[in-house]
């Protein structure tokens, strides 16, 4: 069984700037109970798109990505939290397709592609988590992905189509453009394919 992290540090090292905490961070997030992530306050999830906003493409957090990576799959996946609500209403799509155009940027110096095919992927999959589970909590949430998907459906697809070679980025990406499409009212270009299960963890950090 997988070892669970005590909530507590894995708050103290998502609020780190420091390499090192992002490198623990890395290690840990595979270990987190999910429905910790409900424990996040909104404080909390604030400061992590605040840092997407104003993340380079010269200083980029993996640890970060993957934690969002999975609060968004659990957020998504539980469909009427409070977390969802939050990372839709303040902008959590726009921010996130700031985060790909700065990973685009990042090819230009980054050394390792595998890397960089799955911190995008974390991302993208993000999006596709926060449009693709509708809310039974009221329209509002709703409404608000509606005005963000356009601009998301936009950076996505520039985004598959510059990185023909990173395969698993279009198969999460496709299911992800699926749902931002249907959400910005544009003809759907394939089926949504998100079905994650409770208790998955990022790919490359499957044990």
């Amino acid at each position: 069984s997988t070892l669970k992290v005590e909530f507590p540090k894995f708050c103290t090292l998502l609020n780190s700037t420091a390499k090192k905490d992002d490198e623990e961070l890395v290690e840990i997030v595979p270990k987190m109970d999910w429905q910790s992530f409900e424990k996040l306050s909104d404080t909390e999830i604030e400061n992590i798109l605040d840092r997407f906003n104003t993340m380079t493409s010269q200083k980029l957090f993996p640890g970060l990505m993957y934690a969002f990576q999975m609060i968004a799959r659990w957020a998504g996946y539980d469909g009427v939290s409070r977390v969802l609500q939050l990372l839709r209403v303040r902008d959590g799509l726009i921010v996130l397709s700031k985060l790909l155009l700065e990973l685009k940027k990042a090819a230009l110096h980054f050394q390792d592609l595998l890397l960089l095919e799955e911190l995008m992927v974390a991302v993208v999959e993000s999006m596709g988590w926060i449009a693709g589970m509708e809310s039974e909590v009221g329209s509002v949430a709703s409404e608000v992905v509606v005005k963000q998907a356009p601009e998301a459906v936009h950076t996505l697809k520039s985004i598959l189509l510059e990185f023909t070679s990173f395969k698993r980025l279009h198969v999460v990406g496709r299911g992800a453009l699926g749902w931002l499409e249907n959400r910005a009212n544009i003809p759907d270009t394939g089926s949504p394919t998100l079905s994650l299960e409770p208790g998955s963890v990022p790919p490359s950090h499957e044990v």
